[in-house]
């Protein structure tokens, strides 16, 4: 039996950045099916539903699934990527091979990067409140947007999907640049103090390990554009050097 990927198919056809590759997304596409990935919405436990409703969405998942990879493997002929989506379907069992067995942490390492860095963003919290006040808080975006925006009279150059001045790492750089040299010790606080927050809360957080000490990460072919490897729950492509052994 070979086997077949419709979200690698759909890439390899359909590569653009945000372009979603999900079965929702592609069963509105290639099938007359009417949208019903919203009738197992807001249950984290499918095991929860009732049985009838179950069954009849499992049966729509495996009818559109059929459907769209029939319509899919014969544009893979017409816009001539095949052979994109067969080098993708050669690395699929590799990948499940390295997913099963997992990364080995360093877990003394991270215990001691996450110290270290716990202990360099209190100095910095400490440092910020002597700089701005007591009652300043880098942490509250409020406040920030409050300090910059409102106190220092900065303009916004970027904004959050709330509509709200982003006061984010990228936007903290871009509006240092236009700070006057006596701002300039405040913006370098800021700044480490978000960077330093980054990388505690995404990359040295409280990792889930199994009994053997390993980290069970997940590799997808179908996120990027150019079809790199990506790593996410977490990303292990961006974590410190040495915490991950093999």
């Amino acid at each position: 039996m070979t086997i077949q990927d419709t979200m690698l198919k759909h890439h390899a056809i359909i590569g653009e950045k945000g372009v979603p590759h999900d079965l929702g997304f592609i069963s509105s596409i290639y099938s007359p099916i009417p949208f019903y990935k919203d009738d197992a919405k807001g249950e984290d436990n499918f095991a929860l539903l009732e049985e009838s409703r179950m069954r009849t969405y499992n049966c729509r998942d495996t009818l559109v699934t059929l459907m769209a990879d029939r319509r899919m493997d014969s544009e893979l002929d017409e816009h001539g990527v095949r052979p994109t989506y067969e080098s993708d379907m050669v690395m699929v069992p590799v990948l499940l091979r390295m997913i099963r067995r997992g990364i080995l942490i360093n877990q003394s390492l991270l215990y001691k990067y996450r110290t270290q860095l716990e202990g360099e963003l209190a100095e910095v919290f400490k440092d910020l409140q002597a700089c701005v006040g007591d009652d300043f808080n880098p942490n509250s975006d409020a406040q920030v947007r409050d300090l910059l925006f409102k106190q220092c009279g900065f303009s916004p150059v970027m904004f959050t999907k709330s509509r709200q001045p982003s006061v984010d790492f990228d936007s903290l750089i871009q509006i240092s640049e236009l700070a006057t040299d006596d701002l300039e010790p405040l913006f370098t606080l800021l700044i480490e103090q978000r960077r330093l927050s980054k990388l505690l809360s995404t990359y040295l957080k409280e990792f889930i390990l199994d009994s053997n000490g390993r980290l069970h990460t997940q590799y997808t072919l179908h996120v990027t554009p150019t079809g790199r490897l990506s790593s996410r729950r977490p990303n292990l492509q961006n974590i410190p050097d040495g915490l991950a052994k093999d």
